[in-house]
């Protein structure tokens, strides 16, 4: 006969290894993903504040990769891309990809909005002197991606962290 303990089956502590950790991290991958296609897409356009109405046409219109921050924003999503994924791929130092992530995720981020604030200047490269901004697509999607990738990147880092007790 076998003998049964009293303390009853023996339950291993929750990791969320796999669960939390790889939700996270395809979340992540998506929003750096939705930025780098962001990165192509048009950011901005110049329209004539003073013009008849006839003439307010869009004078000018760029993406974020003619801009002023453009390659260093895709070395950062590019970056972004590869962090996230080996977050998913590789079993070694997932603490440190999610950590890494999370500052890309944030740079990436900072570089989105200053280029926003600044469009004028430092996307399309023309002085803001009775010129209006009117955003496109690319400025959407791709505060849309940043957004996504640093809240994933976050959860990223907490899906890692053992529940004590």
């Amino acid at each position: 006969m076998s003998r049964r303990s009293a303390r009853g089956p023996v339950i291993p502590p929750r990791t969320h290894d796999v669960g939390a950790g790889g939700w996270a991290g395809a979340g992540a991958l998506l929003g750096f993903g939705g930025t780098l296609v962001a990165l192509f897409l048009p950011f901005a356009h110049l329209t004539c504040a003073y013009c008849p109405d006839i003439t307010s046409t869009h004078r000018a219109a760029g993406d974020l990769l003619s801009g002023l921050d453009g390659w260093r924003l895709l070395i950062l999503v590019i970056a972004g891309v590869v962090t996230s994924g080996s977050f998913l791929l590789l079993a070694l130092s997932r603490r440190q990809t999610a950590l890494g992530s999370v500052v890309l995720a944030l740079a990436a981020a900072a570089l989105v909005v200053v280029d926003a604030a600044n469009a004028t200047t430092r996307v399309l490269g023309w002085s803001s002197a009775g010129l209006r901004v009117a955003y496109g697509p690319g400025f959407y999607v791709a505060l849309l991606g940043v957004s996504a990738a640093c809240v994933f990147a976050l959860l990223m880092v907490a899906a890692r962290r053992v529940p004590t007790g």
